[in-house]
Parts: C-alpha cells; sequence; structure tokens
C-alpha cells in the first residue's frame, strides 16, 4: 500500500511541477513581451495581474516536488554540530512548523477568498 502511495505522489508531484514549470515559462514570455510591446505604445492590458496569478501557480505548484526531493535550503553548518538524534529532532521540528504555517496560510487565503466572492470582488 505505501508503495502504491509513493508511487502516485512521485507522478503527482512530477506533474504539478511540469505545470508549474510551463506557468513559469509563461510568465517569463508575457512579461517580455509586455515589456517590448509596451515600448511601442502597446502594453498588455492585465499584463500584472496575470503574472501574479501565474506566479501563485508556480509557487503552489512546485513546492511538492522540492518538498518530495528534501530540496529545501537547510542550514548545515548548525546540523552539522548536532547529534543525529538532535538532528532529527530539528528536521522534524521545522516540518511540523512549515505543515502548521502552510495551513495558516491556506486557511487565510479561503477566508480572503470567501470575502472576496461574497462581495462580488474580481481581480482587474
Amino acid at each position: 500500500m505505501d508503495n502504491k502511495l509513493d508511487s502516485f505522489l512521485k507522478i503527482a508531484s512530477k506533474i504539478l511541477n511540469i505545470i508549474g514549470g510551463t506557468a513559469l515559462t509563461v510568465m517569463m514570455f508575457l512579461t517580455v513581451s509586455d515589456v517590448i510591446l509596451r515600448t511601442f505604445g502597446y502594453p498588455i492590458l492585465g499584463a500584472y495581474e496575470m503574472v501574479a496569478m501565474l506566479l501563485a501557480v508556480v509557487i503552489g505548484f512546485t513546492i511538492p516536488k522540492v518538498s518530495l526531493d528534501k530540496g529545501h535550503v537547510i542550514m548545515e553548518f548548525v546540523l552539522e554540530k548536532l547529534s543525529p538524534r538532535g538532528r532529527a529532532v530539528m528536521i522534524t521540528f521545522t516540518r511540523v512548523l512549515c505543515i502548521i504555517l502552510f495551513a495558516v496560510i491556506g486557511y487565510n487565503l479561503f477566508l480572503i477568498a470567501n470575502e472576496f466572492h461574497m462581495s462580488g470582488e474580481v481581480s482587474s
């Protein structure tokens, strides 16, 4: 059972990572196109909002792959001075702290989205 879950998570994170990478590429082309067209007096309307929304996709969709690969930046020089048990405790503590942080951020985003929905507000 655990092996199937691992396979599913790897495939899902890879797909999300591809979507995030595609969104980053679109962001890049959109920004460059907007800058070039702006010099000729034809800016892309809503480019700022589209880039902001694409950035949310990039961040949200690439975090699972980085987390699965354990690619986050850690303070090696601090961990090196700790015992193996101390390292495990520190890594566990930081992961739990990150889970709590992302849960609070996600909850607040849902509250903000609900507030926008109730007021009928949309992006520019």
